[in-house]
């Protein structure tokens, strides 16, 4: 029985005391994790995507630059590879008007796909270089947050 009242009395003083810091605005920090607004979740969540598809980029670059750079020398612009280019407004030619190099051929195009939600053209101008499931997590991880 004496057991009994110890445990009461531990149960109403944790309880009173946890309500006179909620009245009064103070807040135990346990550990160092500070409380998430919805803000700070989002941005992590935001920034944890940009990690992703950075990540994404850079396994398959080497495939997209191989596959941009016969596109780029292949001599005909008006095939549907440079017409999807033209056609989201990007650009495989640098100020001066020569070919880019394949790496910034891709940095450029990526950008650009970016700020267009057209999947046909992404098709078109990523296809060739990925394999079938990739389109699929770069919508997820680069192009969802346009």
């Amino acid at each position: 029985m004496k057991d009994a009242w110890i445990i009461l009395i531990v149960v109403a003083v944790v309880v009173g005391c946890t309500m006179w810091m909620s009245v009064y605005g103070v807040h135990l920090k346990l550990g160092s994790a500070e409380p998430q607004t919805p803000e700070d979740s989002s941005r992590r969540q935001t920034e944890e995507q940009q990690r992703q598809c950075s990540a994404l980029i850079a396994a398959y670059r080497p495939a997209l630059e191989a596959t941009f750079e016969v596109e780029i020398r292949s001599g005909d612009s008006h095939d549907e590879w440079h017409r999807a280019v033209k056609g989201i407004g990007a650009s495989v030619r640098n100020a001066v008007g020569d070919l880019m190099d394949p790496t910034n051929a891709v940095d450029s195009v990526l950008l650009t796909l970016r700020r267009v939600h057209n999947p046909q053209v992404e098709y078109v101008l990523l296809g060739n270089a990925l394999p079938l499931d990739a389109p699929k997590q770069f919508d997820a991880l680069c192009w969802e947050a346009r």
